[in-house]
């Protein structure tokens, strides 16, 4: 279910320092998650998708302040999200 936007969210996590380049990634991660959203059944599912919404707008947020130095941080972040997505 979460195959694509897994691998968007690996692509961003791969491209954290580059802002133009990560914002590609977390938008099409973005439509994505809109696209699966209908489909989604259990509250874990839910629950992951709501995850990736919070943490999306911080990502963005991050990439357009090339001076912020969170990247690790959140790339940390990403992963457990990947692992928690790819665990359901």
């Amino acid at each position: 279910m979460f195959k694509y936007l897994i691998t968007q969210l690996q692509n961003a996590s791969k491209v954290i320092y580059d802002g133009s380049q990560c914002r590609v990634f977390l938008m099409q991660a973005y439509q994505e998650s809109i696209a699966i959203r209908p489909n989604l059944k259990s509250e874990q599912e839910l629950a992951l998708i709501n995850r990736f919404y919070e943490l999306n707008r911080e990502l963005i947020e991050l990439s357009d302040n090339r001076f912020n130095t969170k990247q690790l941080e959140y790339r940390k972040v990403i992963d457990e999200l990947i692992s928690a997505m790819q665990a359901a």
